[in-house]
């Protein structure tokens, strides 16, 4: 949620990033990780609680999976009364599909704007080929009184090269499509607004959460 109080944007949502330790995970860990969080965060579990993370960073290493660095990172978005229970994570072990990290002390990391959003993974039901995707994601863009340019990134190189990135996550038996997305054009209100709310499906796993673009961004 956001407010504006004499032309300044006020959130009461914020990020707590929590350096991860470990060897590797799975590319595709979002559901993995979620689950993972149920025991010592279990709030994260309950309907409209109003949670998101990221998607741990790391390089890529073969074989479906991520090597983590001393620059991996989990972070976690959530309105602020929250923080008291999430610091429970921190120094806790996690079991994702059997790959084991641990979670460090967090930093809490503020809402800011930016013009340029990047979301590793935005998925919207019954949208995917890449032209309905972008439509629908520019129409609840406009229905939202957003105003954005909305893209998809290429493969700048090898044999897909200016082929639109697509990606699967697997719940279960089940394959869910989606792509990444750069937000561009925004102004304070919207790219913070983009931030605390994300656009599409399952964000409680994962998807359509938004970063600020300071640096090249790997899809």
């Amino acid at each position: 949620m956001s407010k504006q109080i004499c032309g300044e944007i006020v959130m009461d949502k914020v990020d707590l990033v929590f350096p991860t330790l470990g060897s590797s995970i799975p590319v595709d860990h979002g559901y993995p990780l979620y689950s993972a969080l149920a025991r010592p965060f279990p709030v994260i579990h309950h309907e409209g609680s109003d949670i998101q993370f990221c998607f741990i960073n790391g390089e890529p290493a073969g074989e479906g999976k991520l090597r983590l660095t001393s620059q991996s990172c989990f972070r976690l978005r959530l309105g602020t009364a929250l923080i008291h229970q999430a610091l429970a994570l921190a120094n806790k072990l996690l079991d994702i599909s059997g790959h084991k990290v641990r979670l460090g002390a967090p930093n809490v990391s503020i809402l800011a704007p930016a013009a340029r959003l990047y979301s590793r993974f935005v998925t919207i039901k019954n949208n995917v080929e890449p032209e309905s995707f972008l439509a629908k994601v520019r129409e609840r863009l406009t229905e939202r009184n957003l105003e954005g340019e909305a893209s998809i990134p290429v493969h700048e190189s090898g044999p897909r090269l200016g082929e639109f990135h697509r990606k699967v996550m697997r719940i279960g038996g089940k394959s869910i499509v989606g792509y990444p997305l750069v937000l561009a054009g925004l102004n304070d209100e919207d790219s913070i607004r983009l931030q605390a709310e994300g656009i599409g499906g399952r964000q409680r796993i994962g998807a359509g959460f938004f970063l600020a673009v300071r640096e090249k961004q790997s899809p």
